[in-house]
């Protein structure tokens, strides 16, 4: 199995970075076929459910990796630019240093934007990769209500 981390996001899936080559898209064709339990192999359905909940548990500690380096790098952005901007106020059309004008000099900065888009991408890809492990949840419970019936 391969290590995979979120890297960007569209409107009907998100890719997980495989390899440079390219990446998958979580909602592939079987991704929500896990949710149609067999109720005459519940058997093979108990054994594949630790395996299927690692997979996309292991997706979410990396989605959850990539959000927290996405917030690290738009922190550092923010500290540079508060530093630039400190030292040469004119640059950014301030004639003024206060702490609300550096602060919204900040956010104007397309750096900073840039930045603050990749962490909104990358906790997007965490909040889904959560839900998923928690419909992983409710299938385990699922199979363990047809195996008390």
């Amino acid at each position: 199995m391969r290590t995979l981390g979120v890297t960007e996001m569209t409107a009907a899936c998100f890719k997980l970075k495989a390899s440079s080559q390219g990446g998958i898209c979580m909602t592939r064709p079987n991704d929500f076929d896990l949710f149609e339990l067999d109720e005459n192999r519940l058997d093979e359905e108990w054994s594949r459910q630790p395996r299927i909940f690692f997979e996309y548990a292991t997706q979410l500690a990396e989605a959850r990796g990539d959000y927290e380096r996405a917030k690290a790098g738009r922190d550092l952005i923010t500290a540079k630019l508060d530093q630039n901007i400190r030292s040469d106020p004119a640059t950014y059309g301030l004639d003024k240093i206060t702490e609300a004008s550096v602060e919204k000099s900040i956010v104007l900065q397309k750096r900073y934007r840039d930045s603050n888009e990749q962490v909104l991408k990358a906790k997007h890809a965490v909040d889904l990769l959560q839900a998923f492990v928690e419909a992983l949840e409710h299938r385990k419970k699922a199979l363990e209500n047809l195996v008390s019936l």
